[in-house]
């Protein structure tokens, strides 16, 4: 009950103390709850912040994609490119607050019933 007051009365969750200026603007436009006024996925990935971090990427699979010999290939093993975004970690916050929303859910019904 308390995560579903909260998702209506607050503008939007808590954005992490650390984040830059940059990132806090993307998840704005992500928490945006009126959807005339929330921007589409295809203009979220136009936005500054990804730019960047797909620049960075690339950069970084350009680096561990050349060989010692001077040559290339291409990532068949599925390892993904090392970057400064630890995207396991991220994956992993996100499933743990879904779980969180859905005992929250099922809390609510529940009580509801």
């Amino acid at each position: 009950m308390p995560a579903l007051f909260r998702i209506v009365q607050d503008d939007c969750p808590p954005i992490p103390d650390g984040a830059s200026p940059i990132v806090k603007d993307f998840l704005l436009h992500c928490f945006q709850k009126d959807c005339n006024l929330r921007i589409s996925a295809k203009k979220l990935l136009r936005h500054p912040w990804m730019i960047s971090a797909k620049k960075q990427m690339n950069a970084a699979a350009g680096k561990e994609a050349r060989s010692p010999e001077g040559g290339s290939h291409t990532f068949t093993d599925g390892k993904r490119p090392s970057s400064n975004y630890n995207y396991d970690e991220a994956v992993l916050k996100v499933q743990e607050w879904n779980e969180a929303l859905k005992c929250e859910l099922l809390l609510f019904q529940s009580m509801s019933c």
